[in-house]
């Protein structure tokens, strides 16, 4: 399992979504990205505009402290690609029973919860239906028009009092897109100006010794 993942995890590329994410988060509207995935796209993300999060990785998580999870954070809840434990069966889950309850409770409050590529079908998804009301709300994106399972409409979408929304018309990328307009954010560097955002991304690294050399570069690239 590990070996036919890594083939795919090795050739998976950075999409607009994950962007947009990295840019919410920088600009303080997202305090955590949980993700059922073991690919480390999103802190690939991040590493475009010199951001490394805190990470955090449920398959080898043992112990609990009073302390929540650092604000603007990556949480694996899978494992992650490289890890020891790439969790998947039911028996692997069973493994971090105890540990994802609390760690849910203590983020699901002041924010809104946005649900974007997920499918609901995995044990994660019955601790976040013991969650209870989402006094923020709790926005399910699906993909267009398709409807999500019977599952998470009777579970949660459709349950009374839980402040739970489905927002239809939308892939991932569309709906990201809309977001980052509605608040009124400049498109990302890293899109609308490439080289403006490499040069940036050189000028955070580069030794002081480098940068007669980086000028040349930049009268070249014309930035």
């Amino acid at each position: 399992r590990n070996k036919l993942l890594k083939e795919y995890i090795d050739k998976a590329k950075i999409n607009v979504t994950h962007i947009y994410l990295a840019q919410l988060i920088i600009n303080g509207y997202i305090d955590y990205v949980l993700t059922v995935n073991f690919d480390n796209l999103m802190l690939r993300a991040l590493a475009l505009y010199n951001n490394f999060p805190a990470t955090y990785d449920m398959a080898i998580l043992k112990d609990l402290t009073t302390t929540s999870f650092k604000e603007k954070s990556v949480v694996y809840l899978h494992g992650q690609h490289h890890g020891l434990w790439l969790l998947n069966t039911a028996e692997e889950m069973a493994k971090v029973k105890e540990i994802i309850p609390p760690i849910l409770n203590s983020i699901k409050d002041q924010r809104p919860w946005i649900f974007i590529g997920y499918s609901g079908e995995d044990p994660i998804f019955e601790h976040i239906t013991k969650l209870g009301r989402f006094d923020n709300g709790l926005y399910w994106i699906t993909h267009n028009d398709k409807s999500p399972s019977d599952l998470v409409c009777n579970e949660l979408l459709e349950k009374a009092n839980t402040n739970c929304y489905l927002v239809k018309g939308y892939d991932a990328d569309s709906f990201m897109l809309k977001l980052n307009s509605a608040l009124n954010l400049p498109q990302p560097y890293i899109i609308d100006k490439p080289f403006t955002a490499l040069k940036d991304s050189l000028d955070n690294i580069v030794d002081i010794d480098d940068e007669e050399h980086f000028k040349s570069v930049n009268e070249r690239l014309d930035i």
